[in-house]
């Protein structure tokens, strides 16, 4: 029994515990360790603030405050540092070590600090900015800090001083500034501390480094000078100290600044010392303040706000805060200029003209080539303008000062090279008014109030009562050859006469012991002067000063001129060809051992007498005269190339070396001076004619290679009938053929004519020029040349253009027609048009060259754009012709579309048109009109049966424009829609309504058409059921793919006698292995369940898994419950809708049977009928029977506990 017992407790447990019983799952629990955090504080010192940031944390801390807390490690904070306005950052400091990355100076640094374990402390210090003004530091110490450069400033005296530019001497190193390409200055690599676009600085150790460096960057093809100083035109006093290395830095920062275009906008460069921040832009290179500390910018733009209150001005830092600048800092400045295509560059300093600063003028040339205005101060040294830069450069508008009445400053550089004096305190002043009415009126004229012409200005002194086009000095209405002079010309100071002389050895004046004077003269001038004392010696080449009160100086020159007048009509009968010239000769001393030698200790005029060391000079001799100035008391004389004239004496001496040389005193034997009167010996009563020929229209004309006034002719006849029929031609003028000298190139040949009135004709025009068809009537006046030139328009020609009536026009590129498609429109499209001064068969801009004028034109409603104000959208001015009608100029213009019309994408073809010369009139018809050909935006949308290429027609679509409003879109036979025209905006697009038997597609595709440009971007996001995207002509498309409809299978339940049944139970798997359940429905009382929703082109398999009471579930001859499949495949576009069933294929036919198809191409619905066989009912499971057999278990185990017991007991009373 115990036996049994054991075996049925053990069978019985077994099965209780066979019983899964679900207990809940707690997630294990983990607990986290804490992150360490560690001490942060900020403290600020001085006069700036910092800002800290972290997430949504912002604090700004100032002089004395701190802030400190607690952060976990890893935690960012932004750490922004900025000094005030008169302050910069001394230090920043973490745990009391500077950070890495920071130095001292700056005006504001920011980093971002990632907390750590330890704790962070940081102090940011700031300082006050140095005031070099107040500075302590001494020459060396300041020279110890950093290279400097140092030159002369000349001190405005009156006298003319040559400033020397030189290094300073606490070093040998010496710098070149380089403009090349860099294979030109590759091998002086490791030499270059500054670069900006093409110029390089380079610095060496040594002059024999730098030399040898100059001479191969010279072979090597590279413009190279040594660096030199300039400085500003003012009446003011400035160091002569720059400091390279932060000039270097200042280049190099601003070769990395992007910069900005101002084309067509009227900017006005001043290179100057910096801003007053109210200009457009400033730029430094010089050093790291852009801020005008010195104040001569500030005048400046003062000065040019004066005469145009709206100018922009852009601010380039060239000269530091003690008002001086570098080549470098000065070429780069320039070049930024260029880059920015400013109208006018405005430049008030100066430097001595030399070699070294040819970079200086061969960029203001560059810049003048690319269409700017380059305005120049004369310069303040008192002296000849032509021997200063930039104001020497050609083409430059040089600008010089004088007083209310037109009087040059002695201040004031002066002579040929000066275009304009202005009534003003100093040149820069001067240049920067000239400067301010350009950029308002575009041009200057003379009011001989603020503004005067150089015929129009007064020197300090004397001068004669007119001038004209040759160097001749005049005093009135006459003039004589042969000069002469006389007791009344004669100023005798001692025992030397005042002596004038002359060519031909005649007409002599008496003057005091004239034969001794004479004599004398001839020697010096006709011996070469020789003295003892070496070339370096000599110091004063340029400084002659005379004795006597100004008024006798000028009554001594003017009774000379009328003296030597007198002796000419004495010889002559008359003062017919009269033309006085005056040539002074002085002699000047030496500096010798640090002491001045006086004139007379020097020179020796008679070779017989030289001693052995003597040195014959008559270079030297040359050198000096050619740069003295005639002074007294610091005042001038005609110290310009109308006083004197270079013209040889005696055929010996060459007076052309003594050209500008004037006198030293009036005294002393060995100190004789002569001047000479001297002209040609009249002739027959005949005259001289040139003419001078201009451009009508120099807007066009000037810079323009396509026009060119040289080579013009003209027949000079004697009556206007004559000229009118080119017969009996007297003489012929050719423009160009005066001189080879830049300034004459627009001046005719000189021809002489009997005295009498003739009549003048162009009968060849120039290049690019219309010919003049007008007889010019001229007088010739015996013994008097006339010369016809700036003041006259007798001799303009107008230069030849085409007045194009259409210059462009727009037609759709599919139509061929000037009628847009749909929605699109040709009208607004804009086209960017610019004219090159050149003749180019390809897009000048390729080839670097700089239009001279743009415009943006926009089509009207037919596609068409003329030049007119109507279809002006922005640019400059036009170019007219002497109609007052827009024209184009001989020259190349470009035409590119910059922003396309509504409906099209913008075409980009830059179209390159040439404007060519032509016959003798002024229109010329060569321009050959563009077709410019539109491309439509079109969308594609398309849709397709998905996973498949079927097309889906009749689906809806609703296309929402950019202004809000829709469209209703169905697709087509092929399952497309296309829409044209599209207009700029946001665009969207989403399927309706589909077509029965497919699904909607919940998906949006939204586009954008850019403005302009027709470009079209997505900012939808594509899947499975989208494909979007633009073809290679740039239009858009999306593939809209719609599933088809699920299908329902729906599964009745009999028995044998039909009967249907309830309560089966089957199962849908995914799975032939019936593993992956998807549903699982149970009949109804009906006998029907339904699997719904089921996805076509997918198999699925059913099986029952739980028969109705009283049945059981179909097995197979393995005892298996029987498992079907079902799969179905549809195409709704074509109506076709395949099943199969347990591998049996089925189609819409099959409607009735045991399968069979169900429903609409909307709602498909497989039906299948399964029978069960009735047989012997058993417990449901769940039912009260299993609780029966539990209790029956029950009672077992309790019988078999009581039998146990019992026999237990017997056992017991047995013993």
């Amino acid at each position: 029994m115990k036996k049994f017992t054991k075996v049925f407790l053990a069978f019985f447990v077994a099965a209780l515990t066979s019983v899964n019983t679900v207990l809940p799952a707690h997630a294990e629990e983990e607990s986290q360790s804490t992150l360490s955090q560690a001490g942060f504080s900020v403290s600020v010192v001085g006069d700036g603030t910092v800002t800290l940031s972290s997430g949504d944390f912002t604090k700004t801390l100032s002089d004395g405050e701190t802030y400190s807390a607690d952060y976990e490690e890893g935690t960012e904070i932004k750490i922004v540092s900025k000094s005030n306005e008169n302050a910069v950052i001394d230090d920043i400091t973490l745990n009391d070590s500077t950070i890495s990355g920071f130095s001292s100076g700056k005006k504001s640094f920011s980093f971002v600090y990632t907390t750590k374990t330890a704790d962070a402390s940081f102090n940011v210090v700031f300082k006050q900015k140095e005031n070099k003004e107040s500075t302590n530091k001494t020459k060396a110490e300041a020279q110890s800090e950093s290279q400097k450069y140092t030159g002369t400033e000349d001190e405005n005296d009156g006298v003319s001083k040559e400033g020397t530019d030189q290094t300073d001497t606490s070093s040998d190193k010496t710098r070149l500034v380089v403009e090349g390409k860099k294979k030109e200055v590759s091998a002086e690599k490791g030499a270059v501390t500054a670069q900006f676009g093409k110029m390089y600085v380079l610095q060496y150790d040594s002059k024999s480094e730098a030399t040898n460096a100059y001479e191969q960057l010279k072979s090597n093809g590279a413009k190279v000078n040594t660096e030199q100083v300039l400085s500003v035109d003012d009446d003011v006093e400035t160091t002569d100290e720059v400091s390279t290395d932060v000039l270097d830095t200042a280049i190099n920062k601003a070769n990395d600044k992007t910069v900005k275009d101002y084309t067509g906008k009227g900017v006005i460069a001043l290179i100057d010392t910096g801003t007053d921040g109210s200009t457009v832009d400033a730029v430094s290179f010089v050093d790291n303040d852009v801020t005008d500390n010195f104040g001569h910018a500030k005048k400046m733009i003062k000065t040019i706000r004066k005469q145009n209150k709206n100018a922009k001005i852009l601010a380039l830092k060239a000269l530091d805060d003690n008002g001086k600048g570098t080549t470098a800092s000065v070429v780069a400045a320039l070049q930024y200029a260029i880059d920015s295509h400013v109208s006018i560059i405005n430049m008030s300093f100066s430097g001595r003209s030399t070699e070294d600063k040819s970079l200086v003028d061969s960029k203001v040339k560059e810049a003048i080539k690319a269409g700017i205005t380059v305005v120049a101060s004369a310069g303040n040294n008192g002296s000849i303008a032509y021997d200063y830069i930039p104001a020497n450069i050609a083409g430059v508008i040089t600008v010089g000062a004088c007083d209310e009445k037109g009087t040059i400053l002695s201040t004031s550089n002066y002579g040929n090279v000066v275009d304009w004096y202005i009534n003003a305190d100093a040149t820069s002043q001067a240049a920067s008014t000239v400067t301010g009415i350009l950029s308002k009126d575009g041009k200057v004229k003379e009011d001989k109030a603020k503004v005067f012409s150089p015929k129009s200005v007064k020197y300090a002194s004397y001068k004669g009562s007119g001038s004209n086009k040759s160097d001749d000095f005049t005093t009135d209405d006459s003039g004589g050859s042969s000069g002469g002079s006389g007791s009344g010309g004669a100023y005798k100071t001692s025992s030397v006469d005042w002596v004038i002389y002359d060519d031909e050895n005649t007409a002599l004046g008496d003057a005091s012991d004239l034969n001794t004077a004479k004599e004398t003269i001839k020697n010096i001038i006709r011996k070469k002067i020789h003295t003892k004392y070496a070339e370096e010696d000599i110091a004063n080449w340029t400084t002659f000063v005379t004795t006597g009160t100004d008024a006798h100086i000028k009554k001594i020159l003017s009774n000379a001129v009328e003296q030597c007048k007198k002796n000419y009509i004495k010889e002559n009968g008359d003062a017919v060809g009269f033309k006085p010239r005056i040539v002074a000769v002085g002699i000047c001393s030496v500096l010798y051992d640090g002491r001045l030698v006086a004139p007379n200790k020097v020179w020796k005029y008679d070779l017989s007498n030289a001693e052995a060391d003597d040195k014959v000079w008559s270079s030297k001799w040359d050198a000096a005269a050619a740069n003295a100035s005639l002074q007294h008391h610091g005042t001038k004389y005609n110290a310009n190339s109308n006083l004197f004239y270079a013209k040889d004496t005696n055929g010996t001496w060459g007076l052309r070396s003594l050209k500008y040389l004037g006198t030293n005193s009036l005294s002393g034997q060995d100190n004789i001076r002569i001047i000479v009167l001297d002209d040609s010996t009249p002739g027959p009563q005949k005259g001289k004619l040139s003419i001078m020929k201009k451009s009508a229209n120099p807007e066009i004309t000037d810079n323009n290679p396509c026009y060119e006034l040289k080579g013009a002719e003209y027949g000079v006849y004697k009556t206007k009938s004559d000229a009118t029929n080119d017969k009996n031609k007297v003489n012929t003028l050719i423009i160009g053929k005066y001189d080879d000298t830049e300034k004459n190139k627009n001046w005719s040949n000189e021809i002489e004519l009997e005295a009498g009135t003739y009549y003048v004709k162009e009968t060849k025009a120039p290049k690019g020029y219309a010919l003049n068809p007008n007889a010019v009537k001229v007088v010739i006046e015996a013994g008097k040349n006339t010369w016809i030139g700036e003041e006259s328009n007798d001799f303009v020609d107008y230069p030849q253009s085409d007045p194009v009536r259409i210059l462009l026009g727009k037609v759709d590129s599919e139509t061929n027609k000037d009628k847009p498609q749909e929605s699109a429109s040709l009208e607004g499209a804009e086209f960017t048009v610019k004219y090159y001064k050149g003749l180019y068969d390809e897009d000048p801009a390729t080839k670097g060259q700089t239009p001279a004028r743009s415009w943006v034109l926009k089509t009207n409603e037919n596609g068409f754009a003329t030049l007119s104000g109507k279809y002006k959208v922005s640019g400059d001015d036009f170019y007219y012709a002497s109609t007052g009608d827009p024209t184009l100029p001989v020259g190349t213009i470009t035409i590119q579309e910059t922003k396309a019309p509504t409906g099209y994408f913008i075409n980009n073809e830059v179209f390159v048109r040439k404007i060519v010369a032509g016959g003798n009139k002024e229109g010329v018809d060569t321009y050959n009109q563009p077709e410019v050909l539109e491309k439509v935006i079109k969308f594609n949308i398309k849709k397709v049966q998905v996973g498949t290429t079927t097309p889906v027609s009749g689906a809806v679509f609703l296309h929402t424009k950019p202004d809000g409003t829709t469209e209703s879109l169905t697709t087509d036979e092929k399952g497309e829609i296309t829409i044209t025209g599209l207009a700029s905006g946001t665009h969207k697009i989403k399927e309706i309504k589909s077509p029965d038997g497919y699904q909607l597609n919940p998906n949006e595709v939204v586009f954008n058409v850019a403005s302009g440009t027709g470009k079209i971007t997505f900012t939808s996001g594509t899947n499975s059921l989208i494909a979007q995207g633009t073809k290679d002509s740039g239009d858009g498309y999306a593939t809209f793919a719609d599933k088809v409809n699920p299908f329902n299978l729906k599964i009745t339940k009999t028995n044998e006698h039909g009967k249907v049944l309830k309560g089966a139970e089957f199962r849908l798997y995914s799975d032939e292995e019936c593993k992956n359940v998807v549903d699982t429905q149970i009949s109804d009382e009906k006998g029907l369940l339904t699997f719904k929703n089921l996805d076509v082109e997918k198999t699925y398999y059913f099986k029952e898994t739980k028969a109705p009471q009283g049945y059981r579930i179909p097995v197979d001859e393995n005892g298996k419950a029987y498992v079907h499949s079902v799969y179905v495949s549809a195409t709704p576009q074509t109506n076709t809708f395949d099943f199969t069933i347990d591998n049996v294929q089925y189609n819409t036919s099959k409607t009735s049977g045991n399968i069979r198809l169900e429903g609409t191409k909307k709602d498909r619905v497989v039906a299948v009928d399964i029978t069960n066989k009735t047989t012997q009912l058993l417990p449901e499971t769940g039912s009260n029977g299993t609780i029966l057999l539990i209790g029956l278990g029950v009672a077992v185990i309790a019988f078999a506990l009581y039998r146990s017991s019992k026999e237990k007991h017997k056992s017991d009373v047995k013993e």
